[in-house]
């Protein structure tokens, strides 16, 4: 698999994804977004030293995207799967794959009712740390001495 930084040009593919119905379920915010806020949004990210989102191909094809946001020394993780390679386990190894290339100390918060991501993060070697109001906090460190504050 390949992760390459995403760009302008994939505006339009990354905001499909995103408006996906399942998607927007699994997402803490679950409102459909405009073009023009995604728009807004995906150049404040492409500014940000501590953002960045990339697309990850299997075969040519683009499976889906990471993005990872840096909080004091500890990265912030989100993905999503394209609506078109879902269940087809191509999201484990993307995940896993990603933290694998990019070894570093991630964490990653899952809607407690969200089975798949909840799987993706075991898979890729994360651990439940915590759960409140419905959220868990998903762990992982490059060293296996994780510690969160």
């Amino acid at each position: 698999m390949r992760f390459l930084r995403a760009k302008i040009e994939d505006a339009q593919m990354l905001f499909d994804w995103r408006n996906d119905e399942l998607t927007r379920s699994a997402s803490l915010s679950s409102s459909p977004l405009t073009m023009e806020s995604h728009l807004v949004w995906l150049q404040r990210v492409f500014l940000d030293p501590n953002r960045e989102i990339y697309i990850s191909f299997f075969d040519k094809k683009a499976i889906g995207t990471i993005r990872r946001d840096l909080k004091g020394s500890l990265w912030v993780l989100s993905w999503t799967v394209n609506p078109q390679f879902r269940g087809m386990g191509y999201g484990k190894k993307m995940l896993l794959e990603f933290v694998e290339k990019f070894p570093a100390n991630y964490v990653a918060e899952v809607k407690a009712d969200n089975v798949i991501s909840k799987k993706m993060a075991e898979s890729a070697g994360f651990i439940l740390k915590s759960e409140s109001s419905g959220l868990q906090l998903w762990v992982r460190s490059s060293d296996n001495k994780f510690e969160t504050r």
